[in-house]
């Protein structure tokens, strides 16, 4: 980190500006603006977000109160409510989902995908909302949904999807597989034989029995996936979990006041950069090692900090700035004021 630019500043450096230009030109999302560009809309809505602002007046008169840091922070203008309203209400949320995922994928660097194509893990309520899923597609969900003629859909289609069996599903074996890990317990092809159940799903579908290394506990796992190991099905569902608690983490604290918009770009606008502010405090504990401070008190304490020109690592870790060393150059009033 660097001591010389603001708390805030070195905050949102975590989003590496060379990534996020790329993605803003992939995206076009510059364009039509003139002064106030996707960089600018970024940093003005994290400030907000961070600061706890209660409106777009209140936004505007913090922030350029600060304008001798904006160098830092890559804003060249002062900031008008007016022209934070029209960017919000006018460009589409699209972009800042695009850089929370590629945020988030930082996260987790040593994962590799499974295909080229996307995996979802969702909520069994999301379903009904007619996802656009596309063949070659990997969707995961708990046993609460337990639709058979979806699975049965899904199959035709050829979209993959893993989830948990229920308890009292009737099926008979066609075929049991080889394991090859002591995570893996049993790997069967099975045919559902409840009359309903039967009727709606006719297809044979694979039984897995995996059992979490760290609890002990077995869960069934029910998966259209053929070619891939039981293994990579296991860690398939492992990591609909992971997300779903990274997901419940963040609304527990997204602290959105209020809104600043009410359109659907300004809402949706104003929650993405809510997450990918709670990602770069993600992001800096992994940087620092440094896992004892919560979210809640990050951002209670920063809001009053972020122009501060210190080491936000030490800041983060609690290590108190280092003491000015005597220099000549410095006026007399300068050392009475530091005194």
């Amino acid at each position: 980190m660097n001591k010389y630019n603001t708390l805030l500043g070195q905050l949102l450096s975590q989003v590496k500006r060379p990534e996020f230009d790329k993605l803003c030109r992939t995206m076009n999302s510059d364009k039509f603006r003139k002064t106030f560009n996707t960089w600018d809309q970024f940093v003005v809505m994290a400030f907000a977000q961070i600061t706890g602002q209660n409106g777009l007046r209140s936004i505007e008169n913090a922030l350029n109160g600060q304008i001798r840091s904006f160098y830092h922070l890559g804003l060249s203008n002062e900031v008008k409510r007016s022209t934070i309203s029209y960017a919000n209400k006018t460009h589409s949320p699209d972009f800042f989902e695009a850089l929370y995922y590629q945020l988030f994928s930082g996260l987790e660097r040593g994962a590799r995908k499974l295909t080229e194509k996307k995996l979802y893990a969702i909520d069994a309520t999301t379903i009904g909302l007619k996802m656009n899923l596309k063949k070659g597609d990997f969707v995961t969900f708990d046993r609460g949904y337990n639709n058979y003629t979806q699975f049965s859909e899904f199959c035709k289609d050829t979209i993959y999807f893993v989830t948990r069996l229920k308890d009292n599903a009737s099926y008979k074996v066609i075929k049991t597989r080889k394991t090859y890990s002591k995570k893996i317990t049993s790997d069967q092809i099975i045919q559902f034989t409840g009359y309903t159940a039967e009727k709606k799903c006719p297809n044979e579908l694979r039984h897995i029995r995996s059992v979490d290394s760290e609890t002990g506990k077995a869960i069934v796992l029910l998966t259209n996936m053929r070619s891939c190991t039981a293994k990579k099905v296991a860690e398939i569902y492992r990591k609909r979990w992971r997300i779903e608690l990274f997901f419940k983490t963040i609304k527990q604290n997204l602290k959105i006041k209020c809104f600043y918009g009410t359109t659907e770009n300004a809402v949706k606008t104003q929650i993405w950069i809510a997450m990918i502010v709670y990602l770069l405090f993600m992001l800096l504990k992994k940087a620092t090692g440094c896992i004892t401070k919560s979210f809640t008190h990050f951002i209670s304490e920063i809001a009053v900090s972020l122009f501060q020109r210190i080491d936000l690592s030490d800041w983060l870790s609690g290590s108190s700035p280092p003491i000015a060393v005597h220099d000549p150059s410095i006026s007399h009033l300068q050392k009475e004021l530091w005194a």
